[in-house]
């Protein structure tokens, strides 16, 4: 009877010790939850939120500079982020900064029923503008930045929009989103995650 016992505990021992370990590689798995997000929030008293089983949901209050998420990990090395993100309001506008060291790059993108032109900065200068596919609220599109080698690129529902050359610093993921006063914007967010 006390094989027994010492077998049974023995076998609970290595299921918990398994289930944590399972847990930690889990964990560092880099898919976030939705609730993670909430906690990347800048600004969180000045948005509302809602967090679901498969979404983020994040509008502005009235009164905000907009919505601003900073993704706590620098990302080193090769990596790719890709998240789901649909706009609820007509017209908003949205941002990607990646900063490095002394640099803040900054691609914008606009939600609206006109033309949509993707504008990317360097500290604030304009260096690119074109046109681009027509980005509309109430649909969701997947966003991609991509860092292979010293390319970075950048993509839209596998639509290419940029891509240049740049050095292997740690980078700082940022996400910005506004809308207009008399229109604040709202976003519902899915499926971020990070390969490096």
């Amino acid at each position: 009877m006390k094989k027994y016992l010492i077998l049974g505990t023995v076998l609970v021992l290595l299921g918990v010790l398994g289930a944590k370990v399972w847990y930690a590689k889990s964990a560092c798995g880099n898919k976030s939850v939705p609730g993670e997000l909430s906690e990347w929030l800048v600004n969180s008293d000045m948005n509302i939120f809602e967090v679901g089983d498969k979404s983020f949901y994040v509008q502005e209050a009235i009164g905000s500079q907009g919505i601003e998420m900073l993704y706590p990990r620098l990302l080193k090395g090769d990596f790719l982020l890709t998240f789901n993100l649909m706009s609820l309001t007509a017209e908003a506008d949205i941002r990607i900064c990646f900063l490095k060291e002394n640099d803040e790059y900054e691609t914008e993108m606009k939600f609206s029923s006109g033309v949509n032109k993707l504008k990317f900065y360097r500290n604030k200068m304009l260096l690119l503008e074109k046109d681009v596919a027509q980005i509309e609220p109430d649909i969701f599109y997947n966003f991609q930045l991509q860092r292979k080698g010293n390319v970075m690129s950048f993509e839209v529902d596998k639509e290419e929009f940029l891509k240049m050359e740049t050095s292997d610093l740690p980078v700082k993921i940022r996400l910005s989103v506004s809308g207009h006063p008399d229109n604040p914007a709202a976003v519902e967010i899915m499926d971020w995650e990070v390969q490096n």
